[in-house]
């Protein structure tokens, strides 16, 4: 019986093409709604002004770290307070998106670990915890 399993297994995996797959499925989250497409959907970077959208949220947080509460307030302090963007997505500036997190907690964040290897993060290390 559990013979039977694996060669049954054996026979999906071997059969299954990604063709056959998106023909039977062919839709994807993207497109489900025809608003974008690979071509159309504009790229996940950050807009032209977002230094102005970045300084509005750490004023907002009084220039303290909205995770740890580190108050990096001293103008030489302040470029180890970043804006992070909650959904991911760099250009969308609203308030309710962005959190002042200081380096240490930015880099914490899902998908921001290569942080940890800049420069300045290794200087926030030395000289300000």
């Amino acid at each position: 019986e559990q013979g039977l399993a694996i060669s049954v297994k054996r026979q999906i995996r071997d059969q299954f093409t990604l063709t056959r797959f998106f023909d039977r499925y062919p839709h994807d989250v993207v497109s489900a709604d025809d608003a974008e497409n690979e071509l159309t959907a504009p790229l996940n970077d950050y807009p032209g002004d977002f230094g102005r959208y970045a300084t509005a949220a750490k004023q907002r947080a009084g220039y303290r770290c909205e995770d740890c509460g580190m108050l990096l307030a001293d103008r030489h302090l302040r470029r180890y307070l970043h804006a992070h963007h909650v959904n991911a997505i760099k250009y969308d500036n609203a308030p309710e998106n962005l959190r002042a997190l200081c380096i240490r907690c930015h880099a914490s964040q899902p998908g921001h670990a290569h942080m940890r290897s800049l420069q300045e993060y290794k200087e926030f290390q030395q000289h300000v915890v």
